[in-house]
């Protein structure tokens, strides 16, 4: 009999099958072709997981396996003697399947009497995930995108694409080349979005995303406006159209003034259907003092775009002011002359009483433009004029003045080479140009300094300021900016400061102690400049020298310099030297022990035994791991609380492996039978390990037999199974005798297999009591037998004719029959009659039954009448019963006399 038993690694708790199998092996007596008796046709599992593909079949001589793989069309064989494929009795074990491994898997079970095969298809299912690429893309209309989506899992049941949560809508433009890659051409702005690539099948779904924007675009002008020549009084109308990504804004400015609203000028602008934005300036009444240059300019954040012509209007010549300028000294300058009036004869700039322009770095344009590069505070600084005739002679002139600053300098300077902690260093920041005042200042990674950190600052001068650091400490590292300003410019020069510190504990490591099987962490970090470098040896446990330990699954240092031994086993124990260097001083190290402790466990966790009622028997538990230790018995789940009495005894023993203790059983009972377990613990853990105790005895008297069936000739008998001893029942002895002779007669035996619960007994009298009992055997003996019982089989028909028939005539038409009754056994039942059968002799007419009914005692004889007479007769004779008519007699032979009545 076989059970399944199932255990909790958690709870520890296990638990045996209600039901079990049983194996019956019969030996065959020829070759018998192969059968499949487990096959699967189709099995789903997840990757990663281990599958079992079974093929099971009976044969003679036993079958032996070949699996092979149907793939496009070709049948490979499969090897099964790589690390993820392995066969046992032809189930084809899969480990870590992954999705590669689906398809169709053939079985041919074969030997001498012929072969069979299977086919069964295996399904992996993998994890959805899905990527989209590129996951962001900027691109300007008109051009071409391309959107990819790459899937992974399986099956892959469906693949849909979606435009900012709708279902994308396909067109000449947006297509799919495949169905995981989409195809934009010509892209226009709507097709900007998020698009969405969602893959699914029957048990998961997962999307990936991407966003098209479409890319930035700085203004440009379109449409532009002409030079223009008017007379007062009349209206001017200026336009302007820009694009850009976002939609520009468009100002208009007349010599870089912007041009506001009036009674007489009205600005505006509007968006087109065509997307671009539309400015005008609208002017009504123009006055000679409207003309000159106007500028639209558009503008967004990505850029600007503008476009300047002239409105000249009739009229004398006149200026508008200008305002004085400030400039930076090396900077240019541009300086507008705000002229109207139409026609102009001429335009100069004046600086004193020299025209310009006076060398290379000045030049005056056509449209009174002055452009000055390289501004020098010497020679550029002072007051300009701006004069323009008519060709009448009509002059107007505008003073405007120059101021040039000078802005500040800074040397270059450096910090020492190679500073280290405890050093002395300074720095100077020289100012050498700039007009004064000059104002200094100091910055550290950004921030202003602050000088409560060991560092003074000293100002030589006015343009001098000096960082002293008495003593270099590794916090003082950073970049360090020196920053001058007047009212020209702001400047700045940075360098860095790294100063080197050898290593130092920022965490140093301690003595540890972990558990077989558990995980420790030895912390170990060190600061330093440059970062130090951990390393981790283990002393060798024979010479005492350190070796470095080789970063593994089993062991491996972490970036801050931790050492992770993950399932620590006993050969971890030692000492670790955590060593920490950065080529600045002397390296750190020290040494620290790792103690592993050894909880208390079994090798061996589960160990059937048999035993006989009346026999002793002992259960070993030999536990493994640190002293002391202590034990606890269990039966059945529940402490065991046998021991005080005489038959139980426990020992326990200390071995060199182990710590052992056993538990004696003397004269084992039935009760006796169970689950022993026996739980070791130390200061570290605890095991368990699981003795299940068979007792075996003879089977108890069967119960319940009854018969379901009776005949004249047959008896069917029914049982109960009995409790078989914890031994399969091999046979049943089904023990019988006649009630008549009782169990000291002659008993007959009738024996079954210990499968069945029924039998047939038969060959019996008919009418007769018989007296059954029923017996089990095991392999440890016979039961006591059943309860009897009772039975009286059911009557037949008579077995045998009536004896001694005789026929006699007593007169020309009367003959005189008797006759004797069957014996005594072959009666079948009571006998109620006879038919008496006559019929002239040798003709083929049927005998005519007369019917004669008898009591007990009553004579056995009568007259048959109305006869021919001297008429040869053949006469027979049959009993009959409550069943019916038993076998005729012979024929007898008589005639009728001639004469008489």
């Amino acid at each position: 009999m076989y059970k399944c038993q199932v255990r909790n690694s958690l709870t520890r708790q296990s638990k045996e099958s209600s039901s079990g199998g049983r194996l019956i092996v019969t030996e065959p007596q020829s070759h018998v072709p192969p059968r499949l008796t487990h096959v699967a046709r189709h099995i789903s599992a997840n990757q990663g997981e281990t599958i079992f593909l079974p093929c099971v079949a009976q044969g003679h001589p036993a079958p032996v396996y070949r699996w092979s793989r149907r793939t496009s069309g070709q049948t490979l064989d499969i090897s099964p003697s790589d690390e993820r494929r392995h066969m046992i009795n032809g189930t084809l074990i899969l480990r870590r399947v992954t999705a590669q491994d689906g398809g169709f898997y053939v079985c041919v079970a074969k030997c001498e009497a012929g072969e069979v095969r299977s086919e069964t298809q295996l399904t992996v299912r993998a994890p959805m995930k899905v990527n989209v690429w590129p996951a962001t893309q900027q691109v300007s209309t008109g051009s071409t995108v391309t959107i990819n989506c790459t899937v992974i899992g399986h099956p892959i049941s469906t693949i849909e694409w979606v435009k900012n949560q709708q279902t994308l809508t396909l067109s000449r433009r947006v297509v799919l080349i495949s169905r995981t890659v989409l195809h934009i051409t010509t892209v226009e702005r709507e097709d900007k979005g998020m698009y969405q690539c969602i893959a699914r099948n029957d048990e998961d779904s997962a999307q990936g995303s991407a966003e098209l924007a479409i890319a930035s675009e700085p203004p440009v002008l379109l449409n532009k406006f002409e030079e223009l020549i008017v007379k007062p009084g009349e209206s001017v109308s200026l336009r302007c159209s820009a694009v850009g990504n976002p939609l520009p804004q468009i100002t208009w400015y007349s010599y870089d003034l912007p041009v506001q609203d009036t009674s007489r000028i009205r600005v505006g602008d509007y968006v087109s259907r065509e997307g671009s934005v539309i400015s005008f300036i609208n002017i009504t009444r123009v006055e000679v003092s409207d003309g000159g240059q106007y500028e639209c300019r558009a503008i967004n954040e990505y850029g600007v775009d503008a476009f300047s012509s002239i409105v000249h209007v009739r009229g004398p010549p006149s200026i508008r002011p200008i305002r004085n300028r400030t400039a930076v000294a090396g900077d240019f300058l541009i300086i507008h002359c705000p002229i109207s009036g139409y026609p102009i004869h001429s335009i100069r700039w004046m600086k004193g009483n020299r025209q310009l322009p006076l060398g290379r770095r000045q030049k005056v344009f056509t449209n009174g433009t002055l452009l000055i590069q390289g501004l020098d505070g010497i020679e550029d600084e002072g007051k300009y004029r701006c004069q323009v005739e008519s060709d009448e002679g009509i002059k107007a002139s505008v003073d405007v003045f120059l101021k040039v600053l000078v802005p500040p300098s800074i040397t270059p300077f450096s910090f020492p080479k190679n500073p280290q902690e405890g050093m002395r260093a300074s720095v100077s920041c020289s100012v050498p140009t700039g007009d004064a005042p000059i104002r200094i200042s100091w910055l550290k990674d950004g921030i202003p300094l602050s000088l409560e950190s060991g560092i003074s600052l000293e100002m030589i001068d006015d343009f001098v300021s000096t960082l002293i650091f008495k003593s270099l400490r590794q916090e003082h590292s950073g970049t360090y900016t020196c920053v001058a300003y007047n009212d020209a410019a702001t400047v700045n020069y940075s360098v860095p400061l790294s100063v080197s510190a050898p290593p130092r504990w920022r965490v140093e490591p301690n003595d540890q102690f972990v558990p077989v099987g558990g995980t420790v962490i030895l912390d170990c970090t060190a600061d330093g400049r440059p970062e130090p470098r951990v390393i981790w040896k283990k002393a060798n446990d024979e010479s005492g020298d350190y070796r470095t330990v080789i970063s593994g699954s089993h062991i491996q240092t972490l970036v801050n310099g931790s050492l992770v031994i993950r399932d620590v086993e006993q050969e971890d124990d030692g000492r670790y030297m955590c060593e920490a260097s950065n080529g600045v001083g002397t390296a750190l190290s020290t040494v620290v022990k790792l103690t592993v402790h050894v909880p208390a466990h079994f090798k061996q966790k589960f160990v059937a035994q048999t035993v006989r009622t009346g026999e002793s028997v002992t259960l070993k538990c030999e536990a493994f791991g640190e002293k002391p230790m202590t034990y606890m018995w269990l039966k059945d789940k529940q402490p065991f609380g046998g021991l005080s009495h005489p038959r139980y005894m426990l020992r326990e023993q200390m071995l060199n492996s182990g710590h052992l203790s056993e538990l004696t059983i003397h004269v084992v009972e039935r009760q006796d039978n169970g689950l022993y377990t026996c739980v070791a613990s130390n200061a570290f853990g605890q095991d368990e390990k699981h003795n299940q105790l068979t007792v075996q005895e003879r089977p108890d008297p069967p119960s319940n037999l009854e018969a379901i069936h009776t005949s004249g000739r047959k008896v069917v008998l029914r049982w109960s199974k009995p409790f078989n001893g914890n031994s399969p029942i091999v046979k049943y002895i089904l023990e019988y005798v006649e009630g008549k002779e009782g169990w000291n007669g002659r008993v007959r035996e009738l024996l079954t297999d210990g499968d069945q619960l029924q039998v047939s007994v038969e060959d019996l009298q008919p009418v007769t009591q018989y007296n059954f009992r029923l017996i089990a055997e095991n392999a440890v003996g016979r039961s006591l037998p059943s309860i009897p019982l009772d039975v009286i089989t059911e009557s037949e028909v008579p077995g045998a004719p009536p004896r001694n028939v005789h026929a006699v005539a007593t007169d020309s038409k009367t003959i005189h029959v008797s006759w004797e009754p069957p014996l005594k056994n072959l009666h079948h039942g009571a006998i109620r009659g006879y038919y008496i059968g006559y019929k002239i002799s040798g003709t083929n007419d049927p005998f005519v039954y007369k019917t004669v009914e008898v009591k007990e005692g009553q004579d056995r004889s009568c007259d048959v009448t109305m006869l021919r007479q001297n008429t040869k007769y053949s006469v027979v004779v049959q009993a009959f019963n409550d069943k019916g008519a038993g076998p005729l007699s012979d024929e007898v032979t008589v005639r009728t006399l001639e004469f008489g009545a």
